[in-house]
């Protein structure tokens, strides 16, 4: 029996965790409450497109196929390793062909990494000297549902997380590229855009390890500062519209949806 409980969301603004060893190479947090990129000092997007109305009850904002926004970041800091993280609801089965969150040429078909759904699959695309490499999800982006989606680049291999579990992974090596573009939200090749209600987007600059993959898949709002007892547990596949997030004490030893 699953102990009740009521919707519990964390507050906002939060401020960065910094000493716990999750947030170490921080280089990005995007608090889509706010739109701030709390890791970058509060920084607010410098390039947007229309004005998202609120998103998974209250919290971040409803992203559609003319939706967007991007921030500058310190790239320079991303040297042969790099994780990027999302929470967010797929809220369609169809909408979009490109990147959702990510280091990308905002009007070009140009990209240093990031996260991408193709309607078929939820990928991570890293390129090293030129070459981009993908890995890919065993589990289908063709319907409605609530992603905790991670992409870890280790220096030797490009992987793939979706709610908690490694689904793929391919070679590659090599620095990550470099090119001046933006790091943005549902914005690449000026079109291909997706209908996603995010909650937040992290970047590091290091690899995250297999438990911290699973740890931030199953509650990533342990970063921000006094909120490590709020657990969120997604649900794998829901109907559009119909989906809620819950936030539980641990000690209620609540059974989560899709991640334990």
């Amino acid at each position: 029996m699953i102990p009740l409980a009521l919707p519990r969301q964390p507050v906002g603004p939060a401020r960065l965790a910094w000493w716990k060893p999750i947030c170490k190479g921080l280089v990005s947090a995007i608090d889509f409450r706010t739109l701030r990129d709390v890791a970058q000092n509060n920084r607010t997007p410098s390039n947007t497109s229309g004005e998202p109305s609120p998103g998974i009850d209250g919290l971040g904002q409803n992203y559609s196929t003319s939706t967007w926004a991007s921030w500058g970041f310190n790239r320079g800091a991303i040297g042969n390793q790099v994780s990027s993280f999302m929470l967010y609801d797929k809220t369609t089965g169809s909408g979009g062909n490109g990147f959702i969150f990510g280091d990308v040429q905002l009007s070009g078909v140009g990209y240093n990494w990031g996260l991408y759904s193709n309607n078929s699959n939820f990928l991570f695309f890293v390129k090293c000297g030129g070459t981009g490499v993908s890995a890919t999800s065993t589990t289908a982006a063709n319907v409605a549902q609530r992603v905790a989606h991670l992409g870890i680049y280790t220096g030797a291999a490009v992987e793939l997380w979706l709610n908690g579990a490694r689904q793929g992974t391919a070679a590659q090596s090599g620095n990550v590229d470099a090119g001046s573009f933006d790091l943005s939200v549902n914005r690449w090749n000026s079109s291909a855009h997706h209908n996603i209600k995010p909650a937040i987007a992290l970047a590091w600059n290091r690899a995250l390890s297999p438990a911290e993959a699973f740890s931030i898949s199953k509650n990533p709002w342990q970063v921000w500062e006094d909120e490590d007892d709020d657990l969120l547990f997604p649900a794998l596949s829901i109907a559009a519209g119909s989906f809620k997030p819950y936030w539980v004490r641990p000690a209620a030893r609540s059974i989560g949806m899709g991640v334990r």
